[in-house]
C-alpha cells in the first residue's frame, strides 16, 4: 500500500513539473506586461506506460472514453467509462464521478474531439483532468490488456 502511495505521488508530481511552465516570470521582467497577457489552460498529456502505472497504483483515477457516435466496438481499456461526443450537459454529468476524481480521458477507436470534451467537462467544476492523446488505438499498439470486441 505504501509502495502504490508512493508511485502515485511520484506520478503527480511530474504531472505537476509538466504543467509548471504557466509561470512566465521568475522575477527578472516586467511584472506589468505579464498582468496583460492571458494563457490557454493547460491540456496535460501521459504516455500508456504513464497510464498503466496510474491504474496499478490504486491513484483512485477515473478513466473517461469519449467516442464518435459512429463507433460500434466495444473494446475498451479495462474500467473505462463510455461517452460519446454529441452527449448532453446533463446526461455527461451523470456519466462523470465526483469532482474532486482525476479524470484521465482518452479518444475511443474513431477518435472523437478531445480538446472539445475536455472543455465541456472544465465547464461542469473538474480541474483534474488529463489526456491520453494516444487512445485505445495506441492502447492496442502496446499490446495492453482490452476488454470487449476488437472487430464489429
Amino acid at each position: 500500500m505504501v509502495k502504490n502511495s508512493i508511485l502515485t505521488v511520484i506520478i503527480l508530481w511530474v504531472f505537476a513539473l509538466q504543467t509548471s511552465s504557466l509561470l512566465a516570470c521568475d522575477g527578472g521582467c516586467d511584472c506589468s506586461a505579464i498582468a496583460s497577457v492571458t494563457f490557454d489552460v493547460v491540456r496535460s498529456t501521459i504516455t500508456a506506460d504513464t497510464l498503466v502505472a496510474l491504474i496499478k497504483s490504486d491513484s483512485g483515477a477515473k478513466l473517461i472514453e469519449f467516442r464518435s457516435p459512429s463507433q460500434k466496438k466495444e473494446i475498451r481499456i479495462p474500467g473505462a467509462v463510455i461517452i460519446y461526443e454529441n452527449i448532453g450537459y446533463e446526461e455527461l454529468k451523470a456519466k462523470l464521478p465526483e469532482k474532486s476524481s482525476l479524470l484521465i480521458v482518452y479518444p475511443g477507436i474513431e477518435g472523437a474531439n478531445m480538446a472539445s470534451a475536455t472543455e465541456n467537462i472544465r465547464q461542469l467544476g473538474y480541474e483534474s483532468i488529463i489526456e491520453y492523446p494516444d487512445g485505445i488505438n495506441g492502447w492496442l499498439t502496446y499490446g495492453y490488456e482490452t476488454i470487449g470486441e476488437k472487430s464489429e
